[in-house]
C-alpha cells in the first residue's frame, strides 16, 4: 500500500490539517498522537489476538504511512510559512494615521512600509524615518514649522516616496526645510502642493526625485546678501563636501520663489531633468528685482575646482525661467566652479528670460556649454549666454 504526498486526502487520513501560523503546528500534534496512543482498537477487540492477521498487519501500514505523510505535510507547511513570512517582511504592514504621534511612530517603524493620512497632520516635534515608507496623503496635509516652531521629518535611510503630497511650511532658516536628509532616497509622485522651504541635505549624498509628479512649489523667502544665493532662500537645497543629484523625469514643476534649487560644495552636484518633462519658474512677485533670485545657482566664487554642477536638460523637455536678480552676475541660471557642465539636447527648450541681466552666467576653469540634436532650442532674453570670467 503506498500513497504519495500529493494524493494524501481526507477519504484515507481524515481531514488533512490547514495550515497553521502558530509555532506548535496541527501536524506535529497529530504525529505525537500518532506515537502516543498506538493503533486503536475496535469495540470488538479487547485484545491484538493474532499480530500477523491480515487485518492486523493493514492496521500497521496504514499507521507507518500516516506518518510518514503527515512529516511530509509539516514539512511542506514550514516551507510555506517561511515563504509567507518573508513575503510579509518584504510587503510589510500598512498603518492608518490620525494624529501626529501615530505618524512619528510609524515613520519609525522598520515594519510598517506603507503610511496611510487619515486627516490632516499638524507637526508637534520632528519625525524620522530611516526605512522603506511610501506616505499616502489621500488629499491630505502636513504643516511643519508653523506659528514659530522648528518641525522637520528626517530622512535618516531607506527609500521613501511621498504619494500626492500637500506639505505646508512657513520655515526659513537653514534646517528649516520640511525635510532634511542624512542617507536613502527621496521621490514624489502624483499631484504635490509643497509651501515653503522643501529639502535640504547638508554633508549628505542627497537623491531627491520627481517620477511622474505634477508639483507645485510657493515659496516667498526672500533672504540673504548680494550676490549671495544661499541654503536659506531655496527650496531645494544640496551642500557640503558630498556629491548629490536631483532628478526631474517625466514631470510637471510649476515653481514659484525666489530661489528654487541650491547647490554648493565639492565634489560635483547635478540636476538631470528628462522623460518629457515640462519646468515653469517663475517668482511670487514679478515687480521685484534683486540679486539673488534664481532657478538653479551656485554661490559666487567661480575658481573652487571641481565644485562645478551639471545641468542636463534632455529628452524633448522643456524648461521656462522668467526671475528678476539684478546684476549679469547673478543670472536665473547662475552655475560658478571648476568643472561646469550644461547640457542641452534631444530635441529639448530651454527658454530664461531676465529683464535685468544675463540669463545663464556660467564660470569656473573647464566649464562647458554643450547644445545638441534636432530641434533642440535654447533662448535667452535680454543677457548674453556664456561665461563670465
Amino acid at each position: 500500500m503506498t500513497t504519495s504526498f500529493s494524493t494524501v486526502d481526507a477519504a484515507t487520513y481524515g481531514t488533512i490539517p490547514e495550515l497553521d501560523e502558530t509555532e506548535d503546528s496541527q501536524e506535529a500534534q497529530m504525529l505525537n498522537d500518532l506515537g502516543t496512543n498506538g493503533i486503536k482498537l475496535n469495540d470488538s477487540q479487547s485484545s491484538i489476538d493474532n499480530i500477523n492477521s491480515p487485518s492486523i498487519m493493514q492496521m500497521l501500514q496504514l499507521q507507518l504511512q500516516q506518518k510518514d505523510d503527515l512529516k511530509r505535510i509539516e514539512a511542506y507547511h514550514a516551507k510555506q510559512r517561511a515563504e509567507r513570512h518573508l513575503s510579509r517582511r518584504a510587503v510589510g504592514k500598512a498603518a492608518d494615521v490620525s494624529s501626529w504621534d501615530e505618524f512619528v511612530s510609524a515613520a519609525s517603524n522598520y515594519d510598517i512600509k506603507t503610511i496611510n493620512l487619515k486627516t490632516d497632520l499638524q507637526a508637534s516635534s520632528n519625525a524620522t524615518i530611516s526605512s522603506e515608507k511610501s506616505i499616502n496623503f489621500n488629499g491630505f496635509k502636513i504643516s511643519l514649522n508653523i506659528s514659530g516652531t522648528n518641525r522637520t521629518i528626517n530622512i535618516a535611510g531607506g527609500n521613501v516616496t511621498l504619494v500626492s503630497p500637500t506639505i505646508v511650511n512657513s520655515g526659513t532658516g537653514a534646517g528649516n526645510s520640511a525635510f532634511t536628509y542624512q542617507s536613502g532616497s527621496l521621490t514624489v509622485t502624483g499631484n504635490a502642493i509643497i509651501s515653503g522651504r522643501f529639502f535640504d541635505a547638508y554633508n549628505a549624498p542627497g537623491d531627491l526625485t520627481f517620477q511622474g509628479a505634477n508639483a507645485v512649489f510657493n515659496c516667498d523667502n526672500n533672504v540673504g546678501g548680494p550676490y549671495l544665493p544661499q541654503a536659506v532662500n531655496s527650496v531645494i537645497s544640496m551642500t557640503g563636501n558630498i556629491a548629490g543629484s536631483v532628478k526631474i523625469l517625466n514631470s510637471i514643476i510649476n515653481d514659484n520663489s525666489y530661489g528654487f534649487i541650491f547647490l554648493s560644495g565639492v565634489p560635483h552636484k547635478s540636476l538631470l531633468i528628462d522623460g518629457n518633462s515640462t519646468i515653469t519658474s517663475t517668482q511670487p512677485d514679478a515687480t521685484r528685482t534683486a540679486s539673488l533670485y534664481y532657478f538653479v545657482a551656485t554661490p559666487q566664487d567661480q575658481n573652487v575646482a571641481d565644485a562645478g554642477i551639471e545641468l542636463t536638460i534632455k529628452g524633448q523637455s522643456t524648461v521656462t525661467v522668467n526671475k528678476a536678480p539684478t546684476y549679469d552676475i547673478c543670472a536665473p541660471i547662475k552655475l560658478f566652479g571648476g568643472g561646469t557642465k550644461i547640457s542641452l539636447s534631444e530635441g529639448s527648450d530651454l527658454d530664461v528670460t531676465n529683464p535685468s541681466g544675463s540669463g545663464i552666467a556660467e564660470a569656473g576653469e573647464g566649464s562647458s556649454f554643450t547644445l545638441d540634436g534636432e530641434k533642440t532650442e535654447l533662448k535667452a532674453t535680454r543677457g548674453d549666454v556664456g561665461s563670465i570670467s
